[in-house]
């Protein structure tokens, strides 16, 4: 991921409500990767997904799908079980580099109608409303890049924080 993009995990709120007897507020670690998120959660269907972004060449395994313009930009991934029948991680990376607003909206709408929820990188859980996930791209480090490349890289020499996760691809 370049370090002007944020990505999100899908969680089905079904899921989330079976897991915590409600929803939460954030989802350990450790819970994220134990738990089987969409065990007898049906699948989107493609066409959804290729209403907001077209499906991107795929290559490398079969069971991964991407839609999306480029790697470089927004980007719907979904990582199938084997036999491909179920999904096993669903993901939505938005690129802040550029009109990102449309992107969004689209794929709240999406969300809302089939009752799942953002998980932030950070493992809070964010409703799907347009203003909820606005503020977190507001508050990113991507957006403190695109606003100003020159004062982030300030800021991470301050912090001595360069890793190959926040370096600009």
């Amino acid at each position: 991921m370049a370090v002007w993009q944020n990505d999100y995990f899908v969680l089905p709120q079904s899921k989330l409500a079976e897991f915590y007897g409600e929803i939460p507020a954030n989802v350990p670690e450790n819970d994220f990767y134990e738990r089987l998120w969409w065990a007898g959660v049906p699948s989107p269907e493609k066409t959804e997904i290729e209403r907001i972004l077209p499906p991107f060449k795929q290559w490398g395994e079969a069971s991964v799908r991407w839609w999306g313009t480029s790697d470089a930009g927004h980007r719907i991934s979904l990582v199938y079980t084997d036999d491909g029948k179920s999904i096993t991680e669903f993901s939505v990376r938005v690129d802040l580099s550029g009109e990102y607003r449309s992107f969004v909206q689209q794929t709240v709408g999406l969300m809302k109608r089939r009752r799942w929820a953002f998980l932030s990188c950070s493992g809070s859980i964010l409703m799907p409303e347009y203003d909820v996930i606005a503020k977190d791209l507001s508050q990113s480090d991507a957006q403190e890049f695109v606003t100003d490349v020159q004062a982030w890289i300030e800021e991470k020499r301050k912090m001595n924080s360069f890793s190959c996760d926040n370096v600009p691809s």
